[in-house]
């Protein structure tokens, strides 16, 4: 593939996300290479715009070798676009789930680069809020390879010491962003990097919780510090992961940790990154060449507003089938008169519809109904299975409630302590789950047609709550196969 942005050359997709793509490309002046982060106009909300121009901001400020330095920012009438040092190593969450976990001495290494890009951070007062292994990099597929801090679409410039804003991946969120209305600092971050450090030495969390309502529990016990390890990276491990961030070693004492700065050992400063200029870097001022690009590359601007539409209308189309899946459980759960788990599934139906309709009112205005009626027929699906869903919540909450004075709450009554989304994900996980089984079972009897349907229902299902069993792929792909042969 290839696709011209500007002045940059797109060669292949290096990974997607919720709102955009990023590409390996060529900055055709310099011939450079990067990755180039692409937010398509119809996913460019008022709050996507403010959390790239945060993330621009930031990254701005810092220049460490170990933070994946910005290198551009530019808008086109396609999208908005950041294009950043690209690292050929990957993630750090696929290395180690391809070679194992380090050894000590590698781990020191690389925490002493990641404190050195931290140390930048906190100069400038900012907070990254999502430190994990996929926003990591290394500069080569290699242990000998450095360490670069990515992805600052969740950072904040620390005006205040202290923040309530919940963002980041739960599993690496710190006990006092689960406690509502509470207040966090900068040490939250400290304990994400000490999650990241335990999976750097062995290879696994250091907590185990299959939903997010279980976290705040997990945190209370962690696992073990690894007894191998020397007594040195044990106290660090041990400090950064204090449940209490009071109690919490602070990222000032981290750098001068004897692990991550052994007596006598003198760090040269680090030299500043040298970044590619550009007429328009970090801003999103919108650039007046995209038009001719467009015409020189043979693609006029409604065809590129005729092919952004219809990745808006696939969006919308994969909301509702997301929306008909839960509805595949209430189904279910009918069956067994869980009122309390029928109002939780209906109450995330909802929520997941509501979701998306903001999302298309985002890109109403950019889309007039008379050039593209797939988006407003879509649309008007969304809407009519919004409503059907917020009458079905608010009958299913009559339901619960008069059970509750009646007879008190169902056999759901174990999960009564979590949220009512909590309690659809564990549902819609043991439904899941059960259909995995049953498409075994097909598989066994050698009923190939209902054993391909149920392990890609079971599949999209244990999608929705973050689950990918990989067993379940593989006899997918197996079924598939002899059911086409």
């Amino acid at each position: 593939m290839k696709r011209v942005f500007g002045d940059y050359e797109a060669t292949k997709v290096l990974g997607k996300g919720s709102f955009g793509t990023v590409y390996l490309a060529v900055q055709r002046s310099t011939q450079r290479q990067v990755a180039l982060k692409e937010v398509p106009e119809a996913n460019l909300s008022d709050r996507v715009k403010a959390r790239l121009d945060m993330e621009i901001n930031c990254q701005q400020a810092i220049q460490s070798e170990y933070v994946v330095a910005l290198l551009d920012s530019f808008a086109l009438r396609s999208g908005q676009y950041i294009a950043l040092e690209y690292c050929a190593g990957g993630d750090l969450d696929k290395f180690l789930k391809k070679n194992g976990p380090v050894s000590e001495s590698i781990a020191q290494k690389w925490m002493q680069q990641l404190a050195c890009g931290l140390k930048e951070l906190k100069s400038k007062k900012i907070m990254h809020r999502d430190l994990k292994l996929q926003n990591i990099l290394l500069t080569a597929e290699t242990t000998s390879a450095a360490v670069k801090l990515a992805d600052f679409g969740m950072s904040k410039v620390m005006d205040e010491d202290l923040t309530t804003t919940r963002l980041g991946s739960p599993i690496y969120m710190a006990p006092e962003m689960f406690v509502p209305e509470a207040k966090y600092d900068i040490k939250a971050d400290v304990w994400s990097l000490g999650i990241v450090f335990y999976q750097m030495v062995t290879g696994e969390l250091p907590l185990e919780a299959k939903f997010k309502a279980e976290i705040p529990m997990a945190q209370r016990s962690l696992k073990p510090v690894p007894v191998e390890l020397s007594e040195c990276c044990k106290d660090l491990i041990t400090r950064m992961l204090a449940y209490e961030s009071t109690q919490r070693i602070s990222f000032e004492e981290i750098f001068t940790h004897p692990f991550i700065c052994p007596p006598g050992d003198q760090r040269a400063e680090e030299a500043p990154v040298e970044l590619v200029q550009s007429s328009n870097s970090g801003s999103f001022d919108l650039v007046d060449e995209e038009i001719e690009e467009q015409q020189s590359e043979g693609e006029s601007p409604l065809t590129r507003s005729q092919t952004d539409i219809e990745a808006v209308v696939k969006s919308m189309e994969s909301d509702l089938h997301q929306a008909a899946l839960v509805g595949k459980v209430i189904s279910y759960v009918e069956s067994t008169k869980e009122v309390l788990g029928l109002f939780a599934l209906a109450l995330k139906r909802t929520e997941m519809l509501k979701l998306a309709l903001e999302r298309a009112e985002n890109v109403c205005e950019n889309y007039p109904e008379s050039l593209h009626p797939a988006f407003y027929t879509a649309k008007s699906r969304l809407w009519q299975a919004f409503s059907d869903s917020l009458s079905s919540s608010e009958a299913y909450e009559l339901d619960l409630t008069s059970h509750i004075s009646r007879k008190g709450l169902p056999a759901c009554t174990t999960l009564a302590p979590l949220s009512p989304l909590a309690i659809a994900d564990c549902l819609l996980s043991r439904y899941g789950w059960q259909v995995l089984s049953e498409a075994s079972v097909d598989e066994y009897v050698r009923d190939y047609a209902a054993s391909s349907t149920n392990y890609a229902l079971a599949l999209d299902l244990l999608a929705l709550v973050g689950e990918e069993p990989q067993e379940g792929r593989k006899r997918l792909e197996a079924v598939q196969i002899v059911k086409g042969s």
